[in-house]
């Protein structure tokens, strides 16, 4: 670390470490240390994040992932919980109003915005735009997977999943390969709640949905690889996710339900036609 040399008005050397980019941004001011008429200050990072959601909601994950990159944690109090299905993540800053937002890609462009010396978002705007859209993408197809979970008919699942392939086909076709020597970014921050299920999913009820998604399932690999991710995202999470799906009795739980669906994806991976019903031959018969 750089230290700073403090000359004082006796000839006294007093050293200290220097401020950094975020001490020198104009973060709220409040510690200071008086040494012979020398006042040293400080910039400490006072935010709050606190989060009002469902246990083991995608939003509040993803929030808690942007902030452990960053080495803080979320105030995700248990007791604190909105109407159902709803997310509320408020900022408290010292001497700012609170922000509130519902939105979650707000807020992690917020979190983004509030570490001007830790971004996540590539510098490049190309590749930043690229990586916005992308997230858009991963969002949506949280919301079909939610959609797939909740479908209490055979019927309605199938739908939602045809919609939820669509949508995680796209999301093959255009994300990026996975760089193991990179570093984090709030695409895979956005990404990993979202891949993260659709594993659990597959190894709970064997329903294949990462089938033909090498490059997703392989990004998966790579997220859950890292510790911050890992915490957040660990096998108590998991079951309590599948726990929550088993409760409210969707038939993505039901093996028997799925029967057309286990048919025709195996689990090595490739796709089976499922068989066809034979012809039925016709016999005309001409009168005499």
């Amino acid at each position: 670390m750089i230290a700073q040399v403090v000359i004082l008005a006796d000839g006294i050397r007093a050293t200290f470490p220097a401020p950094s980019r975020r001490q020198k941004a104009g973060w709220p001011l409040s510690n200071s240390l008086a040494l012979r008429g020398i006042v040293w200050r400080w910039r400490v990072d006072t935010t709050v994040f606190r989060m009002a959601a469902e246990a083991g909601c995608p939003v509040g994950q993803r929030v808690a992932l942007a902030l452990a990159f960053r080495s803080k944690e979320l105030d995700w109090p248990a007791a604190e919980v909105p109407a159902p299905g709803t997310s509320c993540l408020r900022v408290h800053r010292a001497a700012r109003p609170v922000v509130t937002l519902y939105d979650s890609l707000a807020m992690i462009e917020l979190i983004e915005d509030l570490h001007p010396d830790q971004p996540l978002h590539p510098a490049d705007p190309e590749a930043r735009a690229s990586h916005r859209a992308l997230m858009a993408l991963a969002l949506r197809g949280q919301q079909r997977l939610a959609l797939v979970t909740r479908a209490a008919d055979s019927g309605d699942h199938d739908i939602a999943m045809h919609f939820l392939s669509n949508v995680l086909r796209r999301l093959e076709a255009t994300l990026p390969p996975t760089d193991e020597a990179g570093g984090p970014s709030n695409l895979d921050i956005v990404l990993a709640p979202l891949l993260w299920r659709i594993l659990v999913l597959d190894r709970a009820f064997g329903n294949h949905i990462g089938i033909g998604l090498p490059r997703c399932m392989a990004r998966a690999c790579s997220l859950l690889g890292r510790q911050e991710i890992g915490r957040h995202l660990n096998a108590a999470a998991a079951e309590a996710y599948i726990a929550s799906i088993t409760c409210r009795g969707a038939v993505i739980a039901a093996r028997h339900g799925l029967a057309h669906w286990m048919r025709a994806l195996g689990p090595e991976g490739g796709e089976k036609r499922l068989a066809r019903p034979q012809p039925v031959k016709w016999v005309v018969q001409r009168p005499g």
